[in-house]
């Protein structure tokens, strides 16, 4: 059954459950009830995640821009002197 879902590209989280669900001893009917609902709920989450790794993405390329224009701003002179502190 298990390789069924995989193929059918159902998630690990709606496999995980199932498997949590039936070895709690739950029937088939509840389980089948509470797949579409946790289904809904890791979408959910899901879509949160990918925001919140966009824009930590976003935030590095701005800080590394940012870096960038004020060694640029600097000239080589401050650069070579700050490598030397080093």
């Amino acid at each position: 059954m298990i390789t069924r879902l995989k193929s059918c590209f159902v998630t690990p989280l709606a496999i995980f459950a199932i498997l949590v669900l039936s070895a709690a001893g739950l029937p088939n009917q509840v389980i089948a009830a509470a797949i579409p609902l946790i289904m809904s709920v890791d979408w959910i989450l899901a879509r949160v995640r990918s925001g919140v790794n966009v824009m930590s993405d976003m935030l590095v390329a701005i800080l590394l821009d940012e870096l960038e224009s004020k060694e640029a701003s600097d000239g080589p002179a401050s650069i070579a002197a700050k490598s030397s502190m080093l």
